[in-house]
């Protein structure tokens, strides 16, 4: 009877094993897993100055930088054909320089990006995005403020090893003191009494200098008479 009693344990222990090993594997999270070409994402802006107030106005203009491949079970990143001259290797955009070299790139060559305007509550949404690298800059900034520096944003990207397709940014914008304008000083210009005083005294001018000129014509004369007489 104990051999029996001892069989049944002995088989439920083998049980609780094999629960274990089946309930209590450890699960792989999403980290290990690859992006789903499939879905599209977002870019969700929210504008805050240094005091963590809101700030509308203004725009915010979308570049696609780079866009999403798969081959062979592999996945990688392939500049577009706006950018494709760049200058800049893609594992290098995470870098603030290289963010405002891009900007400079679009400036030059023209580049059309997708603009959107920041609502009085200084936030801003671009949806139904493929997965891609994307720049975000502004040229045109609320008032008061500089406008933000430009940024890079993955779409996906991994966040506590899962796959996030919804991005959300804060950039800091920065208040500016306009210098007061440099008072421009208008030329010196002759008064009015100035001018009249003058031109009342032309007239006597001109009639002492002809008095002069006719007294010293008749002196020479009257010398030259005196001195064909001798």
């Amino acid at each position: 009877m104990w051999k029996g009693k001892a069989s049944v344990c002995r088989v439920c222990s083998l049980l609780l094993i094999l629960l274990t090993v089946l309930f209590c594997r450890p699960v792989y999270g999403a980290a290990t897993d690859k992006p789903d070409p499939g879905r599209t994402g977002s870019i969700s802006v929210t504008m805050r100055d240094e005091e963590h107030t809101a700030v509308g106005g203004g725009t915010l203009t979308l570049y696609t930088v780079a866009e999403f491949r798969q081959e062979n079970g592999q996945y990688f990143w392939v500049y577009t054909e706006e950018f494709k001259n760049c200058g800049l290797k893609l594992e290098h955009l995470s870098d603030a320089s290289s963010a405002k070299t891009l900007q400079g790139y679009a400036q030059a060559q023209h580049l059309q990006g997708v603009q959107t305007e920041i609502s009085p509550e200084g936030e801003l949404i671009f949806e139904d995005l493929e997965l891609g690298l994307y720049l975000i800059v502004q040229e045109d900034a609320a008032d008061g403020y500089y406008p933000i520096n430009p940024f890079v944003v993955s779409i996906p990207f991994q966040e506590n090893g899962r796959w996030e397709y919804e991005v959300d940014a804060s950039p800091k914008m920065e208040l500016y003191t306009p210098k007061p304008p440099v008072p421009v000083e208008p030329p010196e210009t002759v008064s009015s009494s100035r001018t009249g005083d003058l031109a009342g005294n032309t007239p006597e001018l001109m009639v002492t200098v002809i008095l002069t000129v006719s007294v010293v014509i008749l002196l020479v004369i009257r010398r030259i008479i005196r001195q064909s007489r001798v």
